[in-house]
């Protein structure tokens, strides 16, 4: 009877064990099965985010890219404006002085006939008069130019100075787009590291709970 009752508690124990067996390895495939669903959707997640990260960087160098292309393009132009207004007040200035030298010829011309048919026994008089006349011209047109030339050189200099503070503030504000840009996706990035991690933990969490 004892030997009855050890084979029929045996064969109760492996029925046991094979029900708990079976009941472990459906377990296991079911989380299985669940942990691969996670890793897929986990998967696919990273791949949007990373796909929109991608996406992001690439508008925002495309924006840059606009950006310092309109103000090469303003700067070529506002360089152009300022160079054919240099040339034209230079021609201005060129052409009065033609002018002036042209009516000063014409009128030593004029003289210098009029001295030599009427008094000609004063030309000697008359040659130191116009060599004084001449160097005191010289000496006037010398200092128009003088003056003409430091002009055009403080022009030139102040021209120089504003576009130097011009471009300087411009690289000033792109440096601190480029640095706002920066930190936002710094702080993007971190945002997103500190949801992934949470999200992470929430599944571990979840999972040690089911166990």
């Amino acid at each position: 009877m004892l030997g009855d009752f050890k084979d029929h508690l045996d064969e109760m124990l492996g029925d046991i064990k094979d029900h708990m067996d079976e009941m472990l390895g459906d377990i296991k495939d079911h989380m299985d099965e669940m942990l691969g669903d996670i890793k897929d959707h986990m998967d696919e997640m990273l791949g949007d985010i990373k796909d929109h990260m991608d996406e992001t960087l690439e508008d925002i160098k495309d924006h840059l890219d606009e950006m310092l292309r309109n103000i090469k393009d303003h700067m070529d132009e506002m360089l152009r404006n300022i160079k054919g207004h240099v040339d034209e007040r230079l021609r201005d200035i060129k052409g009065h002085m033609d002018e002036m030298l042209g009516d000063i010829k014409d009128h030593m011309d004029e003289m210098l006939g009029d001295i030599k048919d009427h008094m000609d026994e004063m030309l000697g008089d008359i040659k130191d008069h116009m060599d004084e006349m001449l160097r005191d011209i010289k000496d006037h047109m010398d200092e128009m130019l003088g003056d003409i030339k430091d002009h055009m050189d403080e022009m030139l200099g102040d021209i120089k100075d504003h576009m130097d503070e011009m471009l300087g503030d411009i690289k000033g504000h792109v440096d601190e787009r480029l640095r706002d840009i920066k930190g936002h996706m710094d702080e993007m990035l971190g945002d997103i590291k500190d949801h992934m991690d949470e999200m992470l933990g929430d599944i571990k969490d979840h999972m040690d709970e089911m166990l």
